[in-house]
């Protein structure tokens, strides 16, 4: 094999390794407990670390627009029966204003759903 080809090779490996290692270890981080008045507070890449801790604990399941708003303060977009909070998962690859925290209510106004939307 050529010195040029062997070169080639090399940075595509170390390009590969890179990027797999960068897109890796950015999301990283976003397991942190969620805290309602840090929510409040927090900008959409700290939103972003609480969020799958909100989505896997269901606390906001069967709760009321009212509390909802208590808990996470105003949402960004609403819908009517569904609203969305702006989030960034720290994904350097992804447009972070392609995330959202959406919340779902039944046809009674409760929190039905809470997940993660890009």
């Amino acid at each position: 094999m050529g010195r040029k080809i062997k070169r080639q090779i090399l940075g595509a490996s170390f390009f590969i390794f890179a990027f797999v290692a960068a897109t890796t270890f950015t999301g990283f981080g976003n397991d942190e407990a969620f805290a309602s008045a840090a929510w409040v507070k927090a900008n959409a890449r700290d939103r972003g670390r609480m969020a799958q801790n909100l989505v896997d604990g269901q606390s906001l399941i069967g709760q009321n627009a009212d509390v909802l708003r208590q808990t996470l303060g105003a949402p960004d977009k609403n819908w009517g029966r569904v609203v969305q909070y702006q989030i960034d998962l720290g994904w350097p690859i992804k447009d972070p204003g392609t995330y959202g925290l959406q919340v779902h209510f039944d046809s009674q106004g409760n929190v039905a759903l809470v997940k993660i939307v890009d």
